[in-house]
């Protein structure tokens, strides 16, 4: 739960297939070394672990789990409407949405082939907007006041501004190498918050950091955890006492 489903959904035949203790020692060491950024699982004994899941419906003799079916939906939950749109490609891993407030217009960024899509809910049209920059990994997008989208590009290092009205990128350089710039602060109403010097701040879980970018100069400034981890959500915060202003990060050790 705490380390296999950032990448895989639980109960998936890659997560749930029935193994050895000796195969689920070679999973555990190949997840925990795969991608280092990602190392977030608990620093248990391998092999202890791998007991603990033979003998707990993972082991080769384990029998399929049962599963009791909620009831069906009643009252307002019965009246739900869920309608699926397909985006981009076979490939494509449609990561995070952001629904533009004055158009109701839905904005999905393609992780893997670095564009942006706009999807018209009204009827499902779409149109693509290629992001400026080559295996950029778009990852969180986010609006401000004024109308403009924001995206953190993971695998580049970098964030970008969007203008829907414009169609008009600009890319923000000069995040460390590795950084994999993660959730930006934003405002109770889900808008990007600036602070007082008109900078908006935002996570870095590979970089175990969190940045601040002032988007007329394109200014960058890090600002090093002290302790090890990867910082996940961030938001501002208000102390009561003093009533300073300042910046409460979540993250997996």
């Amino acid at each position: 739960m705490v380390g296999c489903t950032i990448c895989h959904a639980f109960g998936t035949p890659v997560t749930h297939r029935p193994r050895s203790a000796d195969e689920w020692v070679g999973v555990i060491e190949r997840m925990r070394h795969k991608i280092d950024v990602y190392s977030v699982i608990p620093n248990f004994d391998e092999h202890e672990l791998a007991l603990w899941l033979v003998g707990n419906g993972f082991g080769p003799d384990s029998k399929p789990r049962h599963f009791i079916a909620p009831p069906p939906p009643a009252g307002i939950a019965a009246r739900v409407v869920v309608t699926e749109y397909d985006i981009g490609k076979p490939n494509t891993w449609a990561h995070d949405m952001a629904v533009e407030p004055s158009t109701g217009m839905a904005w999905v960024g393609d992780y893997f082939n670095d564009v942006l899509v706009r999807v018209d809910p009204t009827n499902g049209v779409q149109k693509i907007y290629p992001v400026p920059v080559k295996n950029s990994g778009v990852h969180t997008l986010q609006f401000d006041r004024q109308g403009t989208l924001w995206m953190t590009l993971q695998l580049s290092d970098m964030v970008v501004s969007f203008d829907p009205k414009t169609a008009h990128f600009r890319v923000y350089k000069g995040f460390r190498k590795g950084s994999l710039i993660h959730s930006f602060a934003y405002d109770p109403f889900g808008y990007i918050q600036y602070d007082a010097h008109g900078r908006i701040w935002m996570s870095e879980f590979g970089g175990n950091a969190v940045a601040s970018l002032e988007p007329k100069s394109g200014q960058i400034k890090e600002y090093d955890n002290a302790h090890r981890g990867h910082p996940y959500g961030i938001a501002w915060t208000r102390r009561a006492v003093f009533g300073t202003r300042t910046i409460a990060v979540t993250g997996l050790a």
